[in-house]
């Protein structure tokens, strides 16, 4: 990246580490999605990003990340994952690219490398993102223990790609989060293989980005569907997640379906702007 967009992630992080309560939760109308976060320690994030690409046609990513092996007090890590994510895919949509899993794969790759440069290999962040392109289409990109689910009313289905690997279980039905070890992460230098696709069908009422894998393993996930598919309203559905997990530390973001098929068509704006919300408010970055 050259000095403007190190410019434009400056401005990303200093919004992102302004003073905010650790509990909240936000429904955003206008795109149909729902961020919730909980977390006392301030080391997840959950963000929606708008903008435009060199066609001048609008897109959205919205992204979790959780910076579970870093060893800073504060959020830095993982706030340098996603700004820096943020403008190269930015940056990528304005080229003349017109492959958004290059966009990605290339913002997964810049993020890595700027985390790995400032943070030496000691300290990273998970990270997942749904990036949606009315031309092209819905995709999702993950890499660590951030994951995705869909759903319906048949049930949830994971979509990204699991990094997260157990041990010790001696044949136990519930893995504990002590035994849990993520094989990448942002942040780790060479090597790192995002998982990165496009999304061809759309037939389910939701997508779920969680900050951390739920903690049962595969065989209970038609219990957390069934939690999930009966939970009355987002704040409830957000509280049966947190309690399922056996973690109190969890950011979510809930996509309903008809924002990945139509969301906001009609929407103009300068292609100089890019538009961030967070649980918290707000706020509009201009760029060259």
């Amino acid at each position: 990246m050259n000095v403007d967009d190190f410019l434009i992630q400056h401005k990303i992080s200093n919004w992102l580490l302004r003073e905010y309560t650790s509990n909240n939760m936000i429904n955003i109308k206008q795109f149909g999605v729902t961020l919730a976060v909980n977390v006392e320690d301030r080391k997840d994030i959950a963000i929606i990003c708008r903008g435009i690409n060199w066609q001048d046609i609008p897109y959205i990513l919205i992204a979790v990340a959780d910076a579970r092996r870093c060893n800073h007090t504060n959020k830095e890590c993982v706030v340098t994952t996603i700004s820096s994510f943020i403008t190269a895919l930015n940056k990528s949509a304005q080229s003349r690219e017109n492959n958004p899993i290059d966009w990605l794969r290339q913002a997964n790759y810049i993020s890595n490398d700027i985390v790995n440069a400032k943070f030496k290999n000691e300290n990273g962040s998970s990270l997942a993102a749904i990036l949606i392109q009315p031309e092209y289409g819905v995709y999702s990109s993950n890499v660590g223990g951030a994951c995705i689910y869909s759903s319906k009313y048949s049930g949830l289905t994971k979509i990204s790609m699991d990094d997260v690997i157990f041990n010790n279980l001696d044949g136990k039905s519930i893995a504990i989060s002590k035994n849990q070890k993520v094989r990448q992460f942002i942040g780790m230098g060479w090597g790192l293989e995002p998982h990165i696709s496009k999304i061809y069908s759309l037939d389910f009422d939701n997508i779920i980005l969680m900050t951390d894998r739920f903690d049962f393993l595969n065989s209970c996930q038609d219990l957390f569907g069934l939690f999930f598919l009966n939970a009355i309203g987002r704040l409830s559905c957000f509280n049966k997640i947190v309690d399922l997990s056996l973690k109190p530390n969890k950011t979510i973001v809930i996509i309903e379906s008809p924002l990945l098929c139509e969301y906001n068509s009609d929407y103009k704006s300068e292609r100089s702007f890019i538009e961030l919300w967070d649980s918290e408010g707000q706020m509009n970055i201009m760029v060259k």
